[in-house]
């Protein structure tokens, strides 16, 4: 599983840097930390969500994008779950996740933009699954280097793990 989607990512990123390579005006890549505080139910056994991510914006009219977006994030364990895991013989501190979303940025005022991604969720544990990932954000671009975005997030599988998340990156 995790040699297809390691495939998968690697061919989103090759075909998206192929088309970026046949558009003079194109967009920009982004590479950026991603935290997050969960809420609900996985807030049980988690709290902090951590990663990164690489994101491509790619114009499609005056101030409209098209993104794509694929990252890393691990769930962190709480120690008291942590615990009760070494006591079952399991030493993990946290949960990996590899997010992949395709969505929209629209450009209010100035550096001021609206956000709206979906995509899947790919757990890099072994018979972890895939959930359907749906995120609603804004943020602001400080001289079209450097950008923070905030958003509500919701992976959903069986249930749902939710998230406010923050992401600062840098574009290039």
């Amino acid at each position: 599983m995790k040699k297809i989607l390691l495939s998968l990512i690697i061919s989103g990123i090759t075909a998206v840097s192929a088309l970026a390579q046949t558009k003079s005006d194109g967009g920009k890549f982004s590479a950026g930390f991603e935290s997050g505080i969960l809420f609900g139910s996985i807030s049980d056994i988690s709290t902090v969500a951590i990663g990164g991510s690489v994101k491509y914006d790619y114009p499609i009219a005056d101030k409209t994008f098209l993104t794509l977006t694929a990252g890393y994030t691990n769930l962190i364990y709480k120690s008291d779950y942590k615990e009760i895991l070494k006591e079952l013989g399991v030493d993990k501190s946290g949960e990996g996740y590899v997010p992949v979303k395709l969505g929209i940025k629209y450009y209010l005022s100035g550096g001021f933009f609206g956000e709206a991604q979906g995509g899947v969720v790919f757990s890099t544990e072994s018979g972890g699954g895939t959930a359907i990932a749906y995120s609603p954000g804004f943020g602001y671009t400080w001289d079209d280097r450097v950008e923070l975005g905030a958003r509500y997030e919701a992976w959903s599988n069986n249930g749902t793990v939710s998230q406010a998340a923050l992401r600062i990156a840098y574009k290039f």
